[in-house]
Order: C-alpha cells, then sequence, then structure tokens
C-alpha cells in the first residue's frame, strides 16, 4: 500500500488505484506566510522552487548537468553496495529519504534490495507536494511497503510524526541522496538530526567533497557552478518564488558568490538574486519594498572536505562508521558517509 502523509498542505488528493487520502497539518495560509517572512529576511527557502509545474521543469534544467558530470549507472551501484552492508537482511528496516525530490536516485537502489529480499520499507519525506508526486509515479513499479511524507524536517512535529510512523522497526536508515544535506542551514540540520535519531539509527549523506583545500581547485568548482547562470532552465525554475509574488524579470538578475563557512571549512556557494530597479510587493495585506541592490539568497551549494565533515559530526556527538569516495573531477568528489548518534550521558 502506498500512502501520502500530507505535513503541509490542505484539500490535498493523491489517489492510488481506488484509495484516496487527505491530510494535513499546516494550511496554504500559513504556507504563504512563510514565503513573506522569507522575502522580509532576504533569503528564500529552496522548497519554494520546487512548487507546482517547476518541479517537473528543475530535472529538466539539471539532466544535462548531470549526465556531464556523474555516471548514474556507476553511482547508483556505488550507494547501493555501501548501504546493503549495514543493513541487517533479516531485521525489518526502514530508509527514511529526507529531502527525497522525485526518488531517482533511490529507484535502482531499491529494485536491488527487493531482489534480494531485504525486509525493507521506505519512507520519502518531502516538503514539496509537487516533488511528491513525481516520486509516486517515479516508483510506481517497486513494490515494496512505501509512504510518502510531505514535510519539513526542521518543524517541531516533525520528531513525533516520524516517531509514530516508524517506532516499530528494528532498524532505521535516515538518508540525505543527491546532495540535497550541502543545500540547508548546517547546524540548525544536524542540532535537528541529533533530536530526531536514536543510537541505533544510522545516518547517510551523499555530499559533494573537495579533494584539496587550495584556492586553485576552488575557483575550478565556482567555474563550474557559474555555468548554471547561462541555463534558461535552472534561473527560471530559481526564479519562480519571486514571480509567485508577481516580480517582473525584469526587476532582477542572478548572480553567484562564494565564500567559507569556518566551522566546518566548507566553500559555500549562492546565488542570489539583485534587484536592478526598486520594486514594492503586495502579497497577503503585507508591503514589502526592494531597492536597487538589495539581494535575495535563494540555493545554496556546499563542497566539503571530508575530514573536517567528519569531525564537525564528532563535535556534534556522532560517531563516524564510514566512507566511500566517487571521483567526479579533479576538484571534486562525491562522497557518501556514514553516522550514528552518540547519546549524551554515554559521553
Amino acid at each position: 500500500m502506498e500512502v501520502l502523509v500530507n505535513l503541509q498542505y490542505p484539500l490535498l488528493e493523491i489517489k492510488f488505484k481506488k484509495m484516496t487520502l487527505t491530510h494535513y497539518l499546516i494550511s496554504d495560509l500559513e504556507f504563504e506566510k512563510q514565503l513573506i517572512y522569507n522575502l522580509k529576511n532576504r533569503n528564500i527557502d529552496q522548497k519554494f522552487i520546487y512548487m507546482d509545474e517547476w518541479a517537473a521543469i528543475y530535472y529538466k534544467s539539471t539532466k544535462n548537468r548531470e549526465t556531464k558530470y556523474i555516471d548514474k549507472e556507476k553511482d547508483n551501484k556505488s550507494a547501493y553496495n555501501f548501504i546493503q552492508k549495514y543493513i541487517n537482511k533479516w531485521k525489518k528496516t526502514v530508509i527514511i529519504s529526507l529531502w527525497c525530490g522525485n526518488a531517482n536516485p533511490e529507484k535502482k537502489i531499491l529494485k536491488e534490495l527487493k531482489s534480494k529480499w531485504y525486509n525493507l520499507s521506505y519512507l520519502w519525506i518531502d516538503s514539496s507536494k509537487e516533488m511528491l508526486e513525481l516520486a509516486i509515479k517515479n516508483l510506481d513499479t517497486i513494490k515494496i511497503d512505501k509512504k510518502f511524507v510531505c514535510a519539513d524536517l526542521i518543524k517541531e512535529n516533525f520528531k513525533e510524526e516520524i516517531s509514530r510512523l516508524t517506532s516499530w522497526f528494528e532498524s532505521r536508515i535516515f538518508a540525505f541522496l543527491w546532495w540535497t544535506f550541502n543545500n540547508s542551514n548546517q547546524t540548525l540540520i544536524i542540532d535537528s538530526l541529533y533530536n530526531i535519531l536514536d543510537s541505533n539509527d544510522m545516518l547517510f549523506l551523499d555530499v559533494p567533497t573537495r579533494p584539496n583545500l587550495n584556492s586553485s581547485d576552488d575557483m575550478k568548482i565556482f567555474n563550474r557552478y557559474s555555468k548554471f547562470l547561462d541555463n534558461k532552465w535552472i534561473t527560471n525554475s530559481y526564479f519562480y518564488p519571486l514571480k509567485r509574488v508577481w516580480i517582473s524579470f525584469e526587476n532582477w538578475k542572478m548572480l553567484l558568490k562564494t565564500s567559507k563557512e569556518e566551522a566546518l571549512w566548507t566553500l559555500l556557494f549562492t546565488f542570489y538574486f539583485l534587484f536592478t530597479k526598486k520594486t514594492i510587493i503586495s502579497f497577503r495585506g503585507e508591503i514589502i519594498h526592494f531597492l536597487p541592490n538589495e539581494k535575495i539568497d535563494l540555493l545554496s551549494i556546499r563542497a566539503y572536505h571530508s575530514k573536517t565533515l567528519i569531525n564537525f559530526f564528532k563535535e556534534h556527538n556522532f560517531k563516524f562508521i564510514k566512507t566511500n569516495d566517487n571521483k567526479i573531477s579533479d576538484e571534486l568528489t562525491k562522497s557518501q558517509f556514514l553516522f550514528s548518534k552518540i547519546n549524551l550521558k554515554d559521553i
């Protein structure tokens, strides 16, 4: 049975053969208030990109750059080999995919695990209803027990809902696949994860890493991401949150900046909108002013260094278990990490 548990959108109806389920905890009005709050703070959450028809368009925009840099067949096999070593075949296990998007990375992994008779269930988590609809369609032929949850994992009710849905499993693996972890606020997400995981759970990360810590390689990575600015599908999809509040294309341009997060020794790339004209937004009874040369940060992408990332998790009381690297280019590697939580009382 496939179930969509919606923690965010009202009146959502997804039909599975003869079954329809509608469930929500947050109204559309509250969701749009989050967008207004983001605009006031000049920092738009990534989830607002993947709404409505732009969820499917986003994957059209990324298709060419993914195949250019990454061998998907090799990458999926590597992820499967890495994960399956840590799944006990005789325990009832749930893999909880966080910010799963269209679930394409999981498709072949789940197919392989299913063919090997693992006692497995899968739980897909994403804050975009549209992304979950793509995941449901994409995984329709994978005949395992699976649920789809529309939620934001940093919200207060997420921990209780995950506990309710997964407490009866003997083993839980929380997974960030296809670089979704590196788009988030790092300190916020790691503290949220610490409070969600139990000591016997495992956390799987799939992230980009830098083999070297030098400015020459850093510039190569910057040049790679700056090419996104020439892709009209990408820029149009990134613009969608502003289009939603009726900002004209003529009022802004999209740029890329880079900085370093010293605590992680992480290279941070941030796409942002720069206003070229004074712009006034009237939305849901709120008036917001943007002046020329004001910026709105949107999407952040991080390139980690393995040693400093592991240390970052250790300092937040996670135990490092294993890592696996797949080289993409001279300056960038696709790395997978496995961690578990250490209880404070055990320290």
